[in-house]
């Protein structure tokens, strides 16, 4: 039966009046007074839709399909009280609401989300072209004030760092997911490759790519670097000529210790017929190589060189920089559009043949004790004509053979740095030497950040896993050390040396029963092990066994002679002194019964450990 939508009364379906006969107002038929907007063909339709469900669904869905149907007709001030008015007296299925509701937002959502993309993309893209513009300085017509000059030159500007100094650079263009950084050639200083630290402390490999050379002339003293990736903020140079008196400020890196600074000046001359610029502008040894900006945000000059003064420093208030016009002509002659371009070297392949012959020479005597010295004449030509990580990784093992772990530590870094023909296992082991050179000299975290670095190239190896172990338990980080430790295991189960490393774990968990077993799993993997007895002495020491404790400090003492394990047995066992009388023919209560009954089973026993005990008469410390 149809309701009338105004006043609700039934209406039957026959009725042909346009008027309600209760109410006497019209059937509304508007748009506007149907739900959600819909016309009234479509509203029946979903009516008739959701009833077909309902009639599949349970044993009312006759009179499901009719309260829908009705439900739908109501005019929409009295939707709410009769949907309420439904579903409380009626009973309806929930999961017919269930089933709306989520038909209704699933359509809302999926409207809502496309929109809200397309929304985003054009935001997104508008965005970074309001950033381009006002960013970017491919005008060089602004002007600038000195605050927002240096927040936007900043990201551009890089520190760059050889194995002689400390200078700086700025970008000059992206290419083939690359970065180019123009800077100084005496900052280069003739190395192929050189490393860059960036504003957020972050540092890449630079290969030299272009090298006037650094004494050719100083308006040409430039070099262009390579880095793989996109990195930074281009500055672009200035192509119009800066007029006499125009603001400058210079940037750079002065000393490598005082972070990025700026300097302000004024264009003081331009000199050698525009290819220098000078200007007072400060310029500390460390600026070398950085950009000079004008006013308009664009790069006028590359710093490089103040002029001496009689006393050995330099006159103030007088820095030159080579012009921008000079910079364009120098990265004219590099092709930044061939992917394939090929890297210069100063070197030249003969001398890097050379080079390798005097590293072979090395190869065969470098580990022969007494040819030391012989080593290292031989490494000093070969880098005399041609750096390489294998020549400086020879010279680092030879240093250290000699004692001079300082100077090993420093070689096997530029073994690192260069990284010339070197795969990761080799990259590895360098990383682990210096490690055990720092942790030689006690220098625990810097060991630990090396090994972490030899694992991060090699996780192969078990003597990475078990020297970071070692450095670890000398920080007292014990629960990791125990993780490095069964990982080396896991890796070697026959290691010489790992379970002592894990006693040693256990120790200082305070769990000795299991330090000493750890112990003598050593001491069946290798029974000459020196360490193990005292070790397992000790731990016995910490639980209060004292006999025990004494015996393994005694096979320590005597087998190895150890001289602190031998304070320990006087200090908290017995006295060595010794008499004349032979300790086998001595009274019996002038030795200890541990004592007695070690010598009686040496009888026969030409062991080193028997010789020593039968040496002299120990007597128990009162």
């Amino acid at each position: 039966m149809y309701q009338c939508r105004n006043c609700g009364a039934p209406i039957t379906r026959s009725k042909k009046s346009r008027k309600c006969e209760y109410c006497g107002q019209p059937y509304s038929t508007k748009r506007e007074d149907n739900l959600f907007q819909l016309p009234v063909n479509t509203i029946h339709w979903l009516g008739s839709g959701f009833g077909y469900i309902a009639n599949l669904l349970g044993d009312s869905s006759r009179k499901t399909y009719r309260r829908i149907d009705n439900f739908f007709s109501f005019k929409s001030q009295n939707i709410n009280r009769r949907t309420t008015n439904l579903f409380n007296r009626r009973n309806t299925k929930p999961i017919i609401s269930i089933l709306f509701i989520s038909s209704c937002t699933i359509i809302l959502s999926s409207l809502y989300i496309k929109n809200a993309s397309q929304i985003h993309q054009k935001v997104f893209r508008s965005g970074e072209a309001i950033k381009n513009k006002i960013f970017s300085f491919d005008s060089c017509n602004s002007n600038y004030p000195t605050s927002k000059l240096i927040s936007l030159t900043k990201p551009g500007v890089v520190r760059v760092i050889s194995r002689n100094g400390i200078g700086s650079g700025f970008i000059v263009k992206h290419s083939n997911n690359h970065t180019f950084v123009l800077t100084n050639s005496h900052v280069v200083d003739g190395n192929s490759q050189v490393r860059v630290a960036w504003s957020d402390g972050e540092e890449d490999i630079a290969n030299v790519v272009l090298d006037t050379g650094k004494g050719i002339s100083p308006t040409t003293d430039l070099a262009l670097l390579k880095i793989k990736g996109k990195e930074g903020k281009v500055l672009k140079l200035q192509k119009k000529k800066i007029l006499i008196g125009s603001d400058i400020i210079a940037v750079g890196d002065p000393g490598g210790v005082l972070a990025y600074s700026f300097t302000k000046g004024i264009v003081s001359a331009i000199r050698d017929n525009g290819k220098a610029i000078q200007h007072d502008a400060a310029i500390n040894p460390g600026n070398s190589g950085g950009p000079l900006i004008s006013t308009s945000g664009c790069v006028v000059g590359v710093n490089t060189f103040k002029i001496p003064n009689s006393e050995g420093g330099n006159i103030e208030g007088v820095g030159f920089a080579i012009s921008a016009r000079t910079a364009h002509r120098f990265l004219g002659k590099y092709s930044f559009s061939s992917s394939d371009s090929i890297d210069m070297s100063t070197k030249s392949l003969s001398s890097k043949e050379e080079a390798n012959e005097y590293i072979n020479k090395a190869r065969k005597i470098y580990n022969i004790k007494g040819r030391e010295n012989e080593t290292i004449k031989l490494i000093d030509k070969s880098i005399s004509l041609f750096k390489t990580s294998e020549a400086y990784s020879i010279l680092a093992y030879v240093n250290s053979s000699l004692g001079d772990k300082k100077a090993s530590i420093v070689n096997y870094s530029r073994a690192i740095e260069l990284n010339q023909d070197w795969g990761s296992t080799s990259i590895a082991f360098a990383y682990f030497n210096r490690g055990i050179l720092n942790s030689q000299l006690k220098n625990y975290y810097l060991s630990i950040d090396d090994f972490n670095l030899a694992i991060k190239k090699d996780d192969s190896k078990a003597d990475f896993f078990s020297s970071r172990c070692f450095s670890k338990i000398n920080i007292r980080s014990y629960r990791s050390a125990r993780n490095d430790c069964t990982k080396a295991i896991d890796l070697n189960q026959n290691h010489p040396y790992v379970y002592n490393y894990l006693g040693m774990v256990e120790i200082g968990l305070k769990n000795y029963s299991g330090a000493i077993r750890a112990y003598k799993k050593q001491l069946l993997i290798d029974p000459e092990n020196k360490w193990s007895n005292n070790l397992i002495a000790d731990a016995y020491y910490l639980m209060g066994d004292i006999k025990n404790a004494c015996l393994h400090w005694l096979k320590a003492s005597s087998t190895h002679s150890n001289k602190d394990v031998a304070d320990k047995l006087t200090k908290n066992c017995y006295d060595f002194s010794t008499t004349k009388d032979n300790p086998s023919k001595s009274a019996p209560d002038s030795i200890h019964p541990l004592l007695a009954e070690e010598l009686r089973k040496c009888i026969g026993d030409v062991s080193l450990f028997c010789k020593n005990l039968r040496r002299g008469k120990f007597k128990f410390k009162k």
